[in-house]
């Protein structure tokens, strides 16, 4: 990379002949390449510095391999054996390796987690490790996910080698269900695969688990109503040991009510329907465990399975759930490795005092462990914590001066935000300020965690906090966002490079030096526009404007014709006729566009036909199959799913009898479909198909989309696409339109809406407007110092001091026999209390402005003192309502109540608006009786944005979080 610098360095010519601006200009564009070579220097100089640690903890490993020196050596080892292992070679294919840019982002990391070592504190970097954000920018399919999934394993095994054997390594948060579901899986396969090597070479600690933290409405909050009695909406579920759990078939087969709840409720909670371990075809089930506070387990049913084989010893032969957990109150005992889910869920972070003092538990200040069933924390209050734990319980420290070590660094190392573009508007705003509430929540436990707390080297009065990871392909005015998100200056990676498609990772592609491609291509222009015109095809772009015809016809015309178009082609290479199947190779030729070198690609069609290798063109025409249609709005789609079958069959049927259709299978992908159904169409469009055997009247052909399936939908059966008026984002084009040509070459067709004048100018500019794309990228929208966000955070950040804060540091220095009268703050009379202690009320307003940045170094307000009075004002006004006598009882009642005249806490951070209320009447407007049976059917339609309950199992995509 140093050479590749000085080659840019030697070799750039800031301006052409004839283009020379004026001097200002001039100077101005070599200021930014001297700036540009020097980030592209440190960006070297991180990835040698992390190169160089690995190489010196090598050498101490061959000292000796079990030294704290030979920690960092042994977990690369370590990181790379479990990638190996979850991705085997495929027939005909190279290995499987890292890209340079993932290895790149991996070791330039290195340090920052390595220096959390005593022996390695010495390459503790603060400008990048602590006051910086790094932000993973790459194109989509690019590998981002594996790079950052790199880091976040190479983490988990230097923890546990470092004595952290329990407790959370990393939060990663996704701005989507649909997303998380999907990266959830993803990360499940890759961290089944470490678990195993963390098994084989005997390394301490608990298991590599997922804390799968999403809403209420997609997993349960909790299992038991009280302790020892399970909640209502899990009674459909079977407990390991009883009859109804050793048949899974029959279970789901069954008619009884019981059974029908429990298939419903497979279906919305089971996130894993395939084994991480063994993807075996057995599948996998939930059950609960009494004797784990009636735990919710995912089980695998096959014996046979890696992870069954590991836990056979288990009392009375118990299965061992899975290491994904799906309820809170089943996170919060075990303080996973990774806590994953929707960025909504950290408004729990202050949304009562009850979840935060669990929350609490998990970075350290859990009261009492359960050692018998498998480490489970628990976090009693009052009268308990004064008396002796039950049996087999001990206490832990620091709750309790006498309790054992279990903490070690208990604080994440790192925090993964991915799609962090989509963190905009209210939702970054909000987001941003409860990543910065809990970097000052940590900061405050800090000095009650003593030495278990990881300290900034020489700085031991401050602790080490998670280092952020942001992940994006559609990234503009970057250093703005992050100081609004996390208030900490970012470092991109990789730094863009000195031209349109080159830089040191990445380059333009091209074909086989001396292969007959190139020899065609060798008349091409040295220019960029001709350089890119000779390169391989990767997903071709066009656009298709008619006038005289509506947009719907329009768009309904073009899929009938690339539907009737596939089935042709299909049917004639799979018919016993070899007329037909020269006559469609023919066909298929013709059809190549008269563009630059079409004779080649016309060449190469005959080549493949003349041998006869019709079984090569029918594949080819499979690939585009499957014709995903992108609508700007779900009336849009509505209509062409209307009207779409309509018009495929007649236009099959004019091509005559021997292309005739029984089906053409459709489905839908919009925010009101659950989560269950869109992975159900994502398993169709993956089933094989075989198109010279198989009808292709028995397989998915159509998919129409919204938004929705812009993230998290990846397919290598997409290859065509249309879209039907242009988004109004190009952030969202370039996602969209990026399902397509992942693994093949795929296109886009842009059928633009007429009377919108921009859908007019992108087609008359088509060819500039897609090869500047990612130029014209609007940067997100984040006002952090919105005067109503802040103020609607505040409940919030008041509940986190009161129980995450002042309660946690009145238990840790209360004497053991006085802890019993050190309560959780859980009523106004408690909070009354608290409040009215003018230090306490000090000390409240302080954290406040704390978490909300208002003194931050980087991304603070111009005028502080402006929002720290906005701040005291607000709890002024809490501290007077609570303190009035009006109210009495829980705090959770005070706070829904509207004579108070305060916003509740936050229970999402979509949750911006006050809620309105939809009331149906038992009656029709004629008087006649309605049954509660059709009520809840149309209130469901209103709650799932017009989508029946029949096709929606669970959440909708764009619920609120609960």
């Amino acid at each position: 990379m140093d050479r590749w610098i000085d080659e840019v360095a030697a070799n750039t010519r800031l301006f052409a002949a004839g283009e020379e601006g004026s001097l200002e200009d001039e100077a101005s564009q070599r200021a930014r390449f001297e700036e540009d070579l020097r980030v592209w220097a440190d960006e070297a100089n991180r990835i040698r510095k992390g190169a160089e640690l690995l190489v010196a903890s090598q050498a101490a490993s061959r000292r000796s391999p079990t030294a704290a020196g030979a920690i960092p050596y042994r977990a690369w080892v370590l990181l790379n054996q479990s990638f190996a292992a979850a991705n085997p070679q495929r027939d005909n294919e190279p290995p499987s390796g890292w890209r340079l840019f993932q290895l790149a982002f991996v070791l330039a990391h290195v340090t920052t987690l390595a220096s959390r070592l005593p022996e390695y504190a010495h390459s503790f970097d603060a400008a990048f490790d602590e006051d910086a954000a790094s932000l993973l920018y790459m194109s989509t399919g690019g590998g981002k996910t594996e790079a950052f999934f790199g880091t976040l394993v190479y983490a988990l095994f230097l923890d546990r080698l470092r004595g952290k054997l329990l407790g959370i390594t990393a939060m990663m948060h996704y701005p989507l269900r649909l997303l998380t579901v999907q990266q959830a899986q993803r990360l499940a396969r890759l961290l089944a695969q470490a678990e195993l090597v963390r098994r084989r070479e005997k390394i301490a600690g608990n298991p590599f688990e997922i804390g799968f933290w999403v809403g209420g409405t997609n997993t349960p909050n909790q299992t038991e109503k009280k302790p020892g009695e399970i909640a209502d909406t899990l009674r459909c579920i079977p407990t390991w040991s009883s009859p109804r759990a050793r048949d899974e078939a029959a279970l789901l087969n069954s008619q009884e009510r019981v059974d029908r709840e429990y298939a419903v409720a497979n279906e919305a909670w089971n996130k894993l329907s395939s084994c991480p371990f063994c993807r075996s075809e057995h599948g996998t089930g939930l059950r609960l465990f009494p004797e784990r506070h009636h735990q919710l387990g995912i089980v695998c049913f096959d014996s046979t399975c890696d992870w069954n084989r590991a836990h056979r010893t288990n009392p009375g032969h118990a299965p061992e759930p899975l290491p994904f957990y799906l309820v809170d109150t089943d996170i919060y005992r075990r303080a996973p490795a990774v806590l994953l889910g929707t960025i909504d869920k950290l408004a729990l972070l202050g949304q009562s005092t009850h979840t935060v003092d669990r929350i609490a538990g998990m970075f350290g200040m859990a009261r009492w462990i359960d050692a018998a069933s498998g480490n489970l924390l628990h976090m009693p209050s009052g009268t308990p914590t004064g008396a002796a734990p039950p049996n087999g319980w001990q206490r832990v420290a620091p709750a309790y001066g006498d309790g054992i070590e279990v903490f070690h660094d208990p604080f994440p190392s790192m925090i993964v935000q991915d799609e962090m573009h989509l963190l905009e508007e209210s939702l970054g705003t909000f987001g941003g300020i409860f990543e910065t509430g809990l970097f000052a929540w940590l900061s405050r436990l800090a000095p009650l965690l003593g030495s278990r707390a990881c300290r900034v080297p020489n700085a031991p009065d401050r602790p080490r906090l998670p280092h952020v990871i942001g992940a994006t392909a559609t990234a503009a005015d970057v250093a703005k966002h992050t100081r609004a998100l996390y208030q900490r200056r970012v470092v991109q990676f990789p730094h863009p490079g000195p031209s349109l498609h080159g830089g040191f990772y990445t380059r333009m592609a091209a074909f086989t030096p001396g292969g007959p491609a190139t020899a065609e291509r060798a008349d091409a222009a040295p220019t960029p526009r001709g350089r890119e015109a000779a390169a391989p095809w990767g997903r071709v772009y066009a656009s298709l404007m008619t006038n005289g015809r509506l947009h719907t016809v329009t768009t309904l015309s073009v899929l009938a014709a690339h539907a009737a178009t596939i089935t042709r082609w299909q049917r004639d290479f799979a018919a016993v006729d070899p007329a037909r199947k020269a006559r469609a190779a023919v066909e298929i030729e013709e059809s190549v566009s008269d563009a630059r070198w079409a004779a080649g690609r016309r060449a190469a069609i005959r080549n493949v036909a003349a041998l006869g290798r019709y079984d090569q063109l029918a594949a080819l025409v499979d690939l585009h199959r499957i014709q995903l249609t992108y609508v700007t709005n779900k009336k849009g789609g509505d209509q062409i799913l209307s009207a779409l079958n309509t018009e495929v069959h007649e236009a099959h049927a004019a091509m005559g009898p021997d292309y005739e259709i029984a089906a053409y299978d459709m489905e839908l992908i919009s925010g009101g479909v659950d989560i269950g159904g869109i992975q159900k169409v994502i398993r169709a469009a993956e089933r094989p198909f075989d198109p010279t055997t198989e009808d292709i009247s028995s397989t998915l052909r159509g998919i129409v989309a919204t938004s929705a399936i812009s993230h998290g939908v990846d397919v290598e059966a997409f290859n065509a696409m249309a879209f039907a008026g242009m988004p109004s984002d190009i952030a969202e084009y370039i996602q969209a339109s990026s399902r397509v040509g992942r693994m093949h070459v795929g296109f886009s067709l842009l059928i633009p809406t007429p009377q919108t004048r921009r859908d007019r100018f992108v087609v008359e500019v088509h060819e500039s407007f897609h090869r500047l794309l990612e130029r014209m990228i609007a940067a997100p929208a984040v006002e952090r110092w919105a005067d109503r966000a802040i103020e609607r955070t505040i409940p919030s950040l008041v509940q986190t001091w009161l129980a995450g804060v002042q309660h946690q540091e009145r238990f840790v220095r209360a004497k053991d026999n006085e802890k019993a009268l050190i309560g959780l703050p859980a009523t106004v009379e408690q909070v009354d209390r608290v409040l009215r202690d003018p230090r306490a009320f000090d000390d409240c307003v302080r954290f406040v402005i704390t978490a909300v940045g208002v003194n931050a170094p980087t991304g603070a307000p111009a005028n502080p003192d402006y929002y720290s009075d906005l701040v005291r004002a607000a709890a002024l006004r809490i501290q007077s309502t609570i303190g009035s006598g009006d109210f009495t009882g829980k705090l959770s009642d005070f706070w829904s109540n509207p004579l108070s005249g305060l916003q509740r806490p936050m229970t999402s951070l979509r949750d911006v608006d006050d809620a309105g209320w939809i009331k149906a009447s038992a009656r029709t407007q004629r008087n006649q009786s309605i049954s509660w049976e059709d009520v809840g059917e149309a209130m469901a339609m209103v709650r799932n944005r017009g989508v029946s309950r029949g096709r929606r199992s669970a959440a909708s995509e764009l619920d609120g979080e609960g």
